[in-house]
Protein backbone atom coordinates (compact mmCIF):
# COMPACT_ATOMS: atom_id res chain seq x y z
CA UNK A 1 0.00 0.00 0.00
CA UNK A 2 1.17 3.12 -1.00
CA UNK A 3 0.18 6.56 0.12
CA UNK A 4 0.21 10.07 -0.90
CA UNK A 5 -0.64 13.13 0.97
CA UNK A 6 -1.76 15.27 -2.32
CA UNK A 7 -1.68 19.32 -0.58
CA UNK A 8 -3.65 22.29 -3.14
CA UNK A 9 -1.70 25.33 -2.38
CA UNK A 10 -0.61 28.58 -3.73
CA UNK A 11 1.73 31.12 -2.04
CA UNK A 12 -0.49 34.00 -1.09
CA UNK A 13 0.78 35.40 2.27
CA UNK A 14 3.36 34.69 5.25
CA UNK A 15 1.07 33.42 7.70
CA UNK A 16 -0.67 30.47 4.62
CA UNK A 17 2.72 30.00 3.71
CA UNK A 18 3.93 29.15 7.74
CA UNK A 19 0.73 26.99 8.44
CA UNK A 20 1.85 24.89 5.17
CA UNK A 21 5.10 24.29 6.36
CA UNK A 22 3.73 23.51 9.97
CA UNK A 23 1.25 21.07 8.53
CA UNK A 24 4.11 19.49 6.20
CA UNK A 25 6.00 18.77 9.45
CA UNK A 26 3.39 16.66 11.16
CA UNK A 27 2.65 14.81 8.00
CA UNK A 28 5.93 13.61 7.78
CA UNK A 29 6.05 13.08 11.27
CA UNK A 30 3.48 10.88 11.03
CA UNK A 31 5.28 8.93 8.62
CA UNK A 32 3.37 10.06 5.52
CA UNK A 33 4.65 10.95 2.21
CA UNK A 34 3.67 14.60 0.69
CA UNK A 35 3.02 16.56 -2.46
CA UNK A 36 2.09 19.89 -2.84
CA UNK A 37 0.66 20.99 -6.45
CA UNK A 38 0.03 24.39 -7.53
CA UNK A 39 -2.36 25.71 -10.25
CA UNK A 40 -1.09 27.69 -13.29
CA UNK A 41 -1.96 31.09 -13.11
CA UNK A 42 -4.77 32.94 -12.97
CA UNK A 43 -7.68 32.12 -10.41
CA UNK A 44 -7.16 29.44 -7.76
CA UNK A 45 -8.28 26.31 -9.13
CA UNK A 46 -7.87 23.35 -6.45
CA UNK A 47 -8.78 20.60 -8.92
CA UNK A 48 -5.51 21.96 -11.13
CA UNK A 49 -3.98 21.83 -8.09
CA UNK A 50 -4.34 18.68 -6.98
CA UNK A 51 -3.37 17.31 -10.18
CA UNK A 52 -0.40 18.87 -10.03
CA UNK A 53 0.38 17.18 -6.73
CA UNK A 54 -0.63 13.45 -7.57
CA UNK A 55 0.79 13.38 -11.12
CA UNK A 56 3.78 11.00 -11.78
CA UNK A 57 2.79 9.42 -8.63
CA UNK A 58 1.99 5.68 -8.46
CA UNK A 59 0.14 6.16 -4.88
CA UNK A 60 -2.63 3.62 -4.54
CA UNK A 61 -4.61 6.02 -1.86
CA UNK A 62 -4.74 9.46 -2.04
CA UNK A 63 -4.89 11.69 0.94
CA UNK A 64 -6.83 15.15 -0.55
CA UNK A 65 -5.60 17.55 2.72
CA UNK A 66 -6.04 21.24 2.43
CA UNK A 67 -2.65 23.45 3.16
CA UNK A 68 -3.99 24.55 6.46
CA UNK A 69 -5.87 21.50 8.13
CA UNK A 70 -4.63 18.56 10.80
CA UNK A 71 -6.23 15.21 11.96
CA UNK A 72 -4.68 13.36 14.09
CA UNK A 73 -6.66 10.17 12.99
CA UNK A 74 -6.03 9.63 9.18
CA UNK A 75 -4.47 6.78 9.63
CA UNK A 76 -8.35 5.27 10.56
CA UNK A 77 -9.61 6.38 7.17
CA UNK A 78 -6.36 4.81 5.09
CA UNK A 79 -6.97 1.76 6.30
CA UNK A 80 -10.70 2.12 5.81
CA UNK A 81 -9.59 2.93 2.24
CA UNK A 82 -7.19 -0.51 2.20
CA UNK A 83 -9.92 -2.68 3.36
CA UNK A 84 -11.79 -1.64 0.42
CA UNK A 85 -13.66 1.40 1.19
CA UNK A 86 -14.07 4.06 -2.00
CA UNK A 87 -13.66 6.91 -0.01
CA UNK A 88 -13.31 7.97 3.95
CA UNK A 89 -13.91 11.02 5.82
CA UNK A 90 -11.50 11.16 9.41
CA UNK A 91 -12.91 13.66 10.82
CA UNK A 92 -16.17 15.24 12.07
CA UNK A 93 -15.83 18.59 13.74
CA UNK A 94 -14.13 21.58 12.28
CA UNK A 95 -11.81 23.54 14.61
CA UNK A 96 -11.22 26.81 12.87
CA UNK A 97 -8.35 28.40 15.63
CA UNK A 98 -8.49 31.76 16.40
CA UNK A 99 -4.86 33.82 15.57
CA UNK A 100 -4.03 33.06 19.15
CA UNK A 101 -4.80 29.30 18.84
CA UNK A 102 -2.66 29.25 15.89
CA UNK A 103 0.24 30.65 17.53
CA UNK A 104 0.28 28.83 20.25
CA UNK A 105 0.20 25.71 18.01
CA UNK A 106 2.62 26.90 15.80
CA UNK A 107 4.79 27.54 19.08
CA UNK A 108 4.45 23.59 19.75
CA UNK A 109 0.69 23.45 21.88
CA UNK A 110 -1.22 20.24 20.35
CA UNK A 111 -4.22 21.64 18.91
CA UNK A 112 -6.96 20.32 20.76
CA UNK A 113 -10.81 20.64 21.57
CA UNK A 114 -12.01 23.48 23.63
CA UNK A 115 -8.89 25.98 21.96
CA UNK A 116 -10.23 29.88 21.00
CA UNK A 117 -11.52 29.61 17.52
CA UNK A 118 -11.84 32.45 15.07
CA UNK A 119 -14.14 35.03 16.01
CA UNK A 120 -14.07 36.52 13.16
CA UNK A 121 -15.92 33.32 11.38
CA UNK A 122 -19.64 33.27 11.16
CA UNK A 123 -20.22 29.81 12.67
CA UNK A 124 -17.35 30.62 15.54
CA UNK A 125 -19.91 32.62 17.91
CA UNK A 126 -23.49 30.34 17.53
CA UNK A 127 -25.02 30.98 20.63
CA UNK A 128 -24.45 28.14 23.31
CA UNK A 129 -21.79 27.58 21.23
CA UNK A 130 -18.50 28.99 21.33
CA UNK A 131 -14.95 27.73 20.68
CA UNK A 132 -16.67 24.71 20.23
CA UNK A 133 -16.37 22.98 16.31
CA UNK A 134 -19.42 22.20 14.28
CA UNK A 135 -19.53 19.49 11.40
CA UNK A 136 -17.08 20.16 8.72
CA UNK A 137 -18.72 19.48 4.93
CA UNK A 138 -17.76 16.12 2.91
CA UNK A 139 -15.00 16.73 0.21
CA UNK A 140 -13.64 19.53 2.13
CA UNK A 141 -10.70 19.75 4.70
CA UNK A 142 -9.61 16.36 4.09
CA UNK A 143 -10.50 13.41 2.34
CA UNK A 144 -9.05 9.98 1.70
CA UNK A 145 -9.79 7.80 -1.47
CA UNK A 146 -8.30 5.15 -3.82
CA UNK A 147 -6.59 6.17 -7.06
CA UNK A 148 -9.21 4.26 -8.84
CA UNK A 149 -11.95 6.39 -7.05
CA UNK A 150 -10.22 10.14 -8.42
CA UNK A 151 -9.23 8.86 -11.56
CA UNK A 152 -13.18 8.30 -12.01
CA UNK A 153 -14.35 10.58 -10.31
CA UNK A 154 -11.79 14.14 -9.36
CA UNK A 155 -12.40 17.56 -8.33
CA UNK A 156 -14.18 19.31 -11.21
CA UNK A 157 -11.74 21.93 -12.46
CA UNK A 158 -14.66 24.57 -13.57
CA UNK A 159 -14.88 25.75 -10.23
CA UNK A 160 -12.92 28.79 -9.90
CA UNK A 161 -12.21 30.87 -6.41
CA UNK A 162 -13.08 29.31 -3.34
CA UNK A 163 -16.54 28.13 -3.01
CA UNK A 164 -18.78 25.04 -3.95
CA UNK A 165 -16.25 22.51 -5.40
CA UNK A 166 -15.71 20.75 -2.03
CA UNK A 167 -19.37 20.01 -1.59
CA UNK A 168 -20.00 18.97 -5.23
CA UNK A 169 -16.96 16.74 -5.64
CA UNK A 170 -18.71 15.07 -2.06
CA UNK A 171 -22.46 14.99 -3.84
CA UNK A 172 -20.26 12.91 -7.02
CA UNK A 173 -18.55 10.76 -4.40
CA UNK A 174 -21.78 9.83 -2.87
CA UNK A 175 -23.97 9.52 -5.94
CA UNK A 176 -21.53 7.17 -7.85
CA UNK A 177 -19.80 5.64 -5.05
CA UNK A 178 -21.75 5.38 -2.11
CA UNK A 179 -21.41 7.93 0.99
CA UNK A 180 -17.79 8.16 3.01
CA UNK A 181 -17.23 5.72 5.68
CA UNK A 182 -16.74 8.12 8.71
CA UNK A 183 -14.70 9.01 11.69
CA UNK A 184 -15.38 11.20 14.18
CA UNK A 185 -11.92 12.59 15.12
CA UNK A 186 -11.27 16.52 15.48
CA UNK A 187 -9.67 18.81 12.11
CA UNK A 188 -8.02 22.01 13.11
CA UNK A 189 -7.76 25.13 10.87
CA UNK A 190 -4.46 26.94 11.28
CA UNK A 191 -5.70 31.14 11.71
CA UNK A 192 -4.58 32.69 7.86
CA UNK A 193 -5.74 36.02 6.51
CA UNK A 194 -9.49 34.90 4.99
CA UNK A 195 -9.80 34.48 1.04
CA UNK A 196 -11.60 36.77 -1.59
CA UNK A 197 -15.27 36.09 -1.61
CA UNK A 198 -18.24 37.97 -3.22
CA UNK A 199 -20.26 36.82 -0.30
CA UNK A 200 -19.29 34.08 2.47
CA UNK A 201 -18.77 30.91 0.29
CA UNK A 202 -19.00 32.40 -2.93
CA UNK A 203 -16.20 32.42 -4.65
CA UNK A 204 -17.33 32.98 -7.94
CA UNK A 205 -20.81 33.24 -9.94
CA UNK A 206 -20.00 30.66 -12.33
CA UNK A 207 -18.89 28.36 -9.65
CA UNK A 208 -22.21 29.15 -8.01
CA UNK A 209 -24.10 28.02 -10.65
CA UNK A 210 -21.78 24.87 -11.54
CA UNK A 211 -22.71 23.89 -8.38
CA UNK A 212 -26.42 23.87 -8.86
CA UNK A 213 -25.87 21.59 -11.77
CA UNK A 214 -24.48 19.20 -9.06
CA UNK A 215 -27.10 19.60 -6.75
CA UNK A 216 -29.90 18.69 -9.59
CA UNK A 217 -27.87 15.79 -10.48
CA UNK A 218 -29.79 13.18 -8.30
CA UNK A 219 -29.34 10.33 -10.22
CA UNK A 220 -26.41 8.33 -10.72
CA UNK A 221 -26.77 8.79 -14.71
CA UNK A 222 -27.39 12.55 -14.59
CA UNK A 223 -24.06 12.86 -12.35
CA UNK A 224 -21.80 10.51 -14.45
CA UNK A 225 -22.45 12.65 -17.16
CA UNK A 226 -21.86 15.43 -15.21
CA UNK A 227 -18.67 14.02 -13.79
CA UNK A 228 -17.43 12.72 -17.14
CA UNK A 229 -17.05 16.37 -18.21
CA UNK A 230 -15.18 17.68 -15.71
CA UNK A 231 -13.26 14.72 -16.47
CA UNK A 232 -12.34 15.41 -19.81
CA UNK A 233 -11.88 18.81 -18.82
CA UNK A 234 -8.99 17.52 -16.06
CA UNK A 235 -6.64 15.27 -18.38
CA UNK A 236 -6.59 17.44 -20.77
Amino acid sequence: MKVLVAVPFRPSSQEREVALSWVLDRWHRDGFETSVGEPPEGPWNKALAVRAAIDGSDADILIVSDADVYCSGVDDAVNAVHRGAPWAKPHKLLHRLSPASTALVLAGTEPRPGMELDPDYPLSQRRGRTNQGWTGVDGGGIVVLHRDTYDDTPLDPRFQGWGHEDTSWARALTKLHGGPTRFAHDLFHLWHPRQEWITWGLGSVESDLLGRRYEKARTPEAMRALVDEAREVTLC
